[in-house]
């Protein structure tokens, strides 16, 4: 695995919920998609490519200077959702100096290929990746320790121990809302996270 070294990240990348981004994408004026510059760079999976969405100016600026092109809203909500079935994590990005609501894009990551995620996963490098509004919870009750949750978890806030309980790190959940879709008893649940 490569990870890059002495390279500046200009962005800071939010953490979204599949529900979040579908409603940003509703409300976004343009949409354009280009390929995942992460993935192609560093080339650890065969996760899809054509993924990373530009929005409104973004978008414009990016298909004038031919990077991307223009995308119809249902095809960047099949695109999310085709991604987010695949148990990629969502982040959208911001220049710091910008609102945090003013998002330029939304891509779909992998921890093995993603300059974020392993800033943040490999290097310990808090600041690159925030965590969405929304933590997990689970119902100890219905939960069966399949351990499907934990093969989507990037974060490694859900694990198995060595007697095949699972076990939740509430401090490592940052609520991308993936463990949520892989249960198949139904027995994880996103609520607002409690900011200190």
């Amino acid at each position: 695995m490569t990870i890059p070294v002495n390279i500046k990240i200009d962005t800071h990348h939010n953490t979204l919920h599949l529900d979040r981004v579908l409603a940003i994408l509703r409300s976004s004026e343009k949409i354009a998609v280009t390929n995942c510059i992460c993935r192609i760079d560093l080339q650890n999976c065969d996760f899809p490519l054509k993924v990373c969405l530009s929005l409104n100016g973004s978008a414009i600026k990016n298909v004038s200077n031919g990077t991307a092109e223009f995308i119809s809203k249902n095809e960047a909500e099949k695109i999310v959702l085709e991604t987010h079935q695949k148990g990629l994590v969502h982040l959208a990005l911001h220049r710091p100096e910008e609102d945090e609501k003013n998002i330029q894009a939304i891509c779909s990551c992998c921890s093995c290929c993603c300059h974020a995620l392993q800033g943040l996963l490999l290097m310990n490098m808090g600041e690159l990746v925030k965590p969405s509004e929304y933590i997990s919870q689970h119902d100890l009750v219905k939960c069966i320790n399949c351990g499907e949750c934990t093969s989507n978890c990037h974060f490694m806030a859900r694990t198995l121990n060595e007697r095949g309980d699972m076990t939740f790190n509430q401090a490592r959940c940052f609520g991308c809302g993936l463990c949520v879709t892989s249960c198949p008893e139904e027995a994880i649940t996103m609520i607002k996270r409690i900011l200190v």
